[in-house]
C-alpha cells in the first residue's frame, strides 16, 4: 500500500508520519518531506509512506497515483501562531545575544499580559532583528498564499480524506483507520532530530494569544477559508482571562535558539597558511564528534576535510580532551595557492558561532 500525508507546515504532518508508520506491521519506504515522487519508487518498494509539505515547489501530481491519501488541515488561527514562533528557528540574528534577549523580551511581556501585545507587535520586533520592516504585512502574504496553495493542493489531490489537526492531537483516530484499513495502535514519537517541531500538541491557543487588534487584522482574511473547511468562521471569542505558558512561548523559541546554536557551534583556527598547506584544528559543540569543514580560498570553497588528525598541545592546554581534531588541505605545485591570498574555514552546512579565528592571509613557506 502507497500511502500519502500532505499538509501545511505546523499542521501536525511529523506526528502523523510517524504514528502511521510505528503502527503497520510491514516495513514500508519512507519518503520524508520530497517535493516531488522518484520516478522509480514504486520498482523499489510496493509499500510506501510519504509525507510531503504543501507548498509552491511541490509537483503534488507525482503523488497522484498512491492508494490512501490524507491531508491534514488546520485552524489557520493556531497556524499563524504556531508558525511565527517556529520561523525563527532559521532567522539570521540566532546567534546574536542582544537580539535575542529583544525577541525573548518581547514574548516575555506576553507571558505577563497577553492581552496587551499583539502579533503583530511581535512579528515587528522580530522583524526588526531580521532586517525587515515590514514584518506583519509580509506574515498575512503568506499567510493568504499558504492558503491558496492548500486550495490548490486540495484540487490536485481530491480523493485525500481531510482530516483535522484537532482531532489528530486529541488522538481521533476512527476516521484515519477506516481509511486506512488498520488500527493505529503505535505512537505518535518523533525522531530527536526533529523534535523542535513539537510545541503544544493542542488546538485552540490563538484565543490566548490574539488580541482584538489581531482579529481586526485576520477575519477578513481568514473567515471565508474558515467556512470552507468547516471552521465556525464566526467563533472569534477570545479568553476572558488569557494564558500562556513560558513553555509555548519564551521558552520554546530559547530551544530553538540554543539547538541552532549548538548546531552552528564550531571553534576553530588557521595554525599554517602558506601555498602548499593550509592547516589547523576545528571542532563543534560535541569534541568527540568530529566535523566536516572546508577550505575557502577568496571567498570561494576549494576542498573539504574531516578534522579528526592530532593537533598537538590542543589536550594539554584543555582546550580539546583528546587533541585528534586538526585538518590539513595540501596542494600540487600546479595548485597551490598564492601568496597573499585570503583563506578561511567553515564548518560545512553551518556557520561559526564563536571563536571565529579561522582566517589566515597565505604567506610564504
Amino acid at each position: 500500500m502507497k500511502i500519502l500525508i500532505g499538509g501545511l507546515a505546523r499542521t501536525g504532518t511529523t506526528g502523523l508520519f510517524y504514528l502511521i508508520a510505528n503502527s503497520i506491521g510491514y516495513k514500508p519506504k519512507l519518503l520524508f518531506e520530497a517535493t516531488e515522487c522518484p520516478e522509480n519508487l514504486e520498482s523499489e518498494s510496493k509499500d510506501i509512506l510519504a509525507k510531503v509539505l504543501i507548498g509552491s515547489k511541490l509537483n503534488a501530481a507525482s503523488f497522484s497515483n498512491f492508494d490512501k491519501k490524507i491531508t491534514l488541515v488546520r485552524d489557520p488561527r493556531d497556524r499563524i501562531v504556531s508558525s511565527m514562533l517556529y520561523s525563527q528557528y532559521h532567522a539570521s540574528y540566532l546567534l546574536d545575544d542582544e537580539r535575542v534577549r529583544a525577541v525573548r523580551d518581547m514574548l516575555e511581556q506576553k507571558e505577563a499580559s497577553p492581552s496587551s501585545v499583539s502579533i503583530r507587535e511581535i512579528l515587528e520586533v522580530m522583524g526588526k532583528m531580521t532586517g525587515k520592516s515590514n514584518a506583519a504585512a509580509l506574515q498575512q502574504k503568506a499567510a493568504r498564499m499558504s492558503l491558496a496553495l492548500f486550495d490548490n493542493y486540495v484540487k490536485t489531490i481530491p480523493d485525500g480524506l481531510l482530516y483535522r489537526y484537532e482531532d489528530f492531537v486529541w488522538e481521533k483516530y476512527y476516521p484515519l483507520e477506516k481509511h486506512l484499513g488498520i488500527p493505529l495502535m503505535g505512537v505518535a514519537e518523533v525522531p530527536r532530530r526533529v523534535e523542535r517541531v513539537i510545541r503544544t500538541k493542542r488546538s485552540g491557543g490563538w484565543r490566548d494569544w490574539f488580541t482584538e487588534e489581531d482579529i481586526r487584522a485576520y477575519r477578513p482574511l481568514l473567515a471565508a477559508w474558515l467556512e470552507k473547511y468547516g471552521y465556525d468562521a464566526e467563533d472569534w471569542a477570545l479568553n476572558a482571562k488569557p494564558f500562556i505558558r513560558p513553555e509555548h512561548c519564551s521558552a520554546y523559541f530559547m530551544r530553538l535558539v540554543n539547538e541552532q546554536r549548538e548546531r552552528n557551534f564550531c571553534k576553530a583556527k588557521i595554525l599554517r597558511a602558506e601555498p602548499r598547506v593550509v592547516a589547523g584544528w576545528a571542532f563543534g559543540s560535541d569534541p568527540r564528534q568530529p566535523i566536516r569543514v572546508a577550505l575557502l580560498v577568496k571567498g570561494n570553497e576549494v576542498a573539504q576535510a574531516v578534522a579528526d588528525k592530532p593537533s598537538p598541545g590542543l589536550k594539554e592546554k584543555g582546550l580539546h580532551p583528546t587533541g585528534n581534531c586538526g585538518f590539513a588541505f595540501r596542494f600540487e605545485p600546479g595548485t597551490a595557492l598564492q601568496v597573499g591570498d585570503q583563506v578561511s574555514v567553515r564548518r560545512v552546512d553551518s556557520e561559526f558561532k564563536v571563536n571565529n579565528a579561522a582566517r589566515a592571509v597565505v604567506a610564504a613557506s
